[in-house]
């Protein structure tokens, strides 16, 4: 994995705490599989969510 992804798959998780809370170690390592491009369309996404539910339904969508 490449030293951009890795960036950008902690600053998400940071962000995702931050807006919803403690993530599960699944739900973690279901962001930590996500591509780029997945990564930016949940950057923009996860500004609508408050609460983990919200993350579980962008992840299933995505």
């Amino acid at each position: 994995m490449n030293g951009k992804l890795v960036a950008r798959h902690n600053l998400i998780l940071r962000q995702l705490h931050l807006k919803i809370g403690e993530l599960s170690l699944n739900f973690e390592e279901e962001v930590k599989q996500l591509s780029l491009t997945e990564l930016d369309d949940l950057a923009f996404g996860l500004f609508d969510f408050s609460n983990v539910e919200d993350l579980q339904q962008w992840l299933i969508s995505h």
